[in-house]
């Protein structure tokens, strides 16, 4: 597992994300109208006798159940995927709004987590710089455990549309 940093978070793409949900939403929503549209023909078509009544049981029913499975593993994906843009989104904003804190000071976030100061540091008499460093730092080391929940969430949910890919 590699290591995340604050410049990673800062690249997550929500908007492929959202593609992800949107597709795996629509290709639910589609197989569900697919399942329901076959089941109204086999309701209808239940009555047929013979060879060919036999078949176009055996034949739906197979179909039916293979678009119920399609179905729940597309839904299975866009439930992985949902949380972690809520998550990648709520990090994004964290992170933006802690470092925008920061550079107003002229400091900067490191790839490991940290508030830099920069090479003078705080001065000794500015005790309300050194207390908003302690609170920014606090901030970024939340947004890191969030960052690393949201990353294994995207992690579940890659998983997720892979399975459905290849299962």
């Amino acid at each position: 597992m590699g290591s995340l940093t604050p410049a990673d978070v800062k690249r997550w793409d929500l908007s492929a994300i959202r593609a992800v949900f949107q597709t795996a939403s629509g290709r639910a929503a589609t197989l569900q109208r697919l399942g329901d549209n076959l089941q109204q023909a086999h309701d209808v078509l239940a009555e047929w006798q013979g060879e060919a009544g036999d078949a176009f049981r055996a034949d739906v029913g197979k179909v039916r159940r293979d678009i119920e499975a399609d179905g729940a593993e597309a839904k299975q994906v866009a439930a992985a995927v949902e949380p972690a843009e809520a998550d990648v989104s709520a990090c994004k904003s964290e992170l933006d709004g802690i470092e925008r804190a920061a550079q107003a000071n002229g400091w900067a976030i490191t790839s490991d987590w940290r508030i830099d100061p920069g090479p003078k540091g705080i001065p000794a008499n500015r005790i309300d710089l050194a207390h908003q460093l302690e609170i920014l730092q606090s901030e970024l080391n939340a947004c890191k455990v969030h960052a690393h929940t949201a990353d294994h969430e995207l992690a579940v949910a890659g998983h997720e549309v892979v399975d459905a890919d290849t299962g």
